[in-house]
């Protein structure tokens, strides 16, 4: 985290007005901004209750260990989505955009893409490389990506993009 710049940690939630005037790569620091600040909040959090369980009998320990366990499991689904067990499901893939196959007219563009193992549960995220991204920038395109019912479709806002793009994204089920 040391190498986010000072002003991402320093406000990693601005104003919606603010956050929509920064560049692609400015949102996405600002963005780990904020999950760092979770992360933190999440580590204290955690210290605080092994301090408290030092307090406790071991009848009232054990109930607070069983609790926090729960907790934790909850936690962990929450912020990266995960089986039951409360193991993350994430995984890996990459997403090929053919510059020839968007349809849309204007300043809004989409592509059905097939990805593997996808279901009513998945969410999709995008995980451009910085290469890519400076591109984006450059043709002044935003990417979107939508799962409906299994089938995630990919937007681009802004101009019709000019190239083939090979982007990885990760795959996250989402439990409700």
């Amino acid at each position: 985290m040391n190498q986010l710049p000072k002003w991402v940690l320093a406000n990693p939630f601005p104003a919606i007005h603010d956050f929509e005037s920064l560049t692609v790569l400015e949102q996405t620091a600002r963005l780990y901004g904020a999950m760092a600040a979770l992360i933190k909040e999440y580590n204290i959090f955690s210290e605080t209750m092994t301090k408290q369980l030092a307090t406790f009998s071991e009848n009232e320990k054990e109930a607070r260990e069983d609790f926090q366990h729960d907790m934790m499991k909850v936690v962990r689904q929450l912020m990266c989505g995960g089986s039951a067990s409360g193991t993350p499901s994430v995984r890996a893939t990459s997403i090929d955009l053919a510059a020839a196959n968007w349809t849309g007219s204007g300043n809004l563009y989409s592509q059905v893409v097939q990805i593997d193992g996808v279901t009513e549960n998945s969410q999709v995220n995008l995980a451009p490389s910085v290469e890519q991204m400076a591109d984006f920038y450059d043709e002044d395109v935003t990417f979107v990506v939508e799962n409906d019912g299994g089938v995630v479709t990919v937007y681009v806002i802004g101009q019709m993009p000019q190239k083939d793009y090979e982007i990885q994204a990760s795959v996250v089920e989402v439990y409700k």
